[in-house]
């Protein structure tokens, strides 16, 4: 039953991100929770947000990384993705490699061609030719490693990349607001604009890189982070900067029984 109640949880936290994200920042403010557009969660916030958040807001250190948080930001380069282009080594090394769907997504998200399954003498996994911009991916077993193919480049997951979820996570840990999909030319991915003191996510096809636009800072995990547990929602609130998520599990839950009245 805690299995249900953990996914039911997180898929509740997944589908209502900014409405919940905007409830409780709001409520930190100024403790009204009458201005939260999420009925539900409002009528939460009103019987258990004074037990709760109280001194919550105080022990937020507004605009820093905290010394032990997976995040850094970086205002270089391009910013990180889901997935990233290997030209040595074996492609289907287990816990590196992107499964067909990721691959799909991948080539989707560069726009690119997804051509499927090659299933030749190339490498296995995914993979993609910048030539034609089409991502394969080959299912057969093969001998052939990254860099074997001229024009062939082998893609793996880059796990210093901050996915939606865990780009609000952030927002939330260092006490600036979250700002949602920004959907304009901005630098794809996650990042951090200081003056607004706001966290966005852009879902947009973009080429600009990390220091392009001025004030936008890219966000990305530490390196270190990426070797071992990779962090996700119910693994963020163990962090120590993660008080806040406890609470939107704890609210997750609270939903889900009451809709199951």
């Amino acid at each position: 039953m805690n299995a249900y109640v953990n996914y039911l949880a997180y898929s509740y936290v997944k589908n209502n991100l900014d409405s919940i994200n905007n409830c409780i920042e709001s409520y930190l403010e100024d403790g009204n929770a009458e201005k939260c557009d999420n009925e539900v969660v409002g009528s939460w916030l009103v019987e258990n947000g004074p037990a709760l958040f109280d001194g919550v807001k105080d022990s937020t250190n507004e605009g820093s990384t905290n010394e032990g948080s997976i995040f850094e930001e970086n205002n270089s380069g391009a910013p990180r993705a889901f997935g990233k282009e290997v030209t040595t080594g074996k492609n289907d090394i287990s816990g590196k490699q992107l499964s067909r769907n990721g691959c799909r997504v991948y080539a989707d998200s560069i726009g690119y061609s997804w051509k499927g399954d090659s299933n030749d003498g190339n490498v296995k996994g995914c993979f993609l030719q910048h030539g034609p911009k089409t991502v394969y991916y080959n299912e057969k077993d093969s001998t052939t490693e990254c860099g074997d193919i001229d024009g062939s480049t082998c893609l793996q997951p880059d796990n210093q990349y901050v996915d939606k979820e865990n780009c609000a996570f952030y927002a939330g840990s260092i006490g600036y607001k979250w700002g949602g999909n920004s959907h304009d030319g901005n630098v794809k991915g996650c990042f951090v604009q200081h003056e607004p003191k706001t966290v966005y996510f852009n879902e947009n096809k973009t080429d600009t890189e990390c220091d392009g636009v001025p004030g936008s800072i890219c966000i990305q995990k530490k390196e270190e982070t990426t070797e071992g547990e990779v962090d996700s929602f119910i693994n963020i609130p163990k962090k120590s900067n993660g008080m806040i998520y406890v609470i939107l599990f704890i609210l997750a839950v609270f939903l889900f029984r009451k809709l199951k009245k």
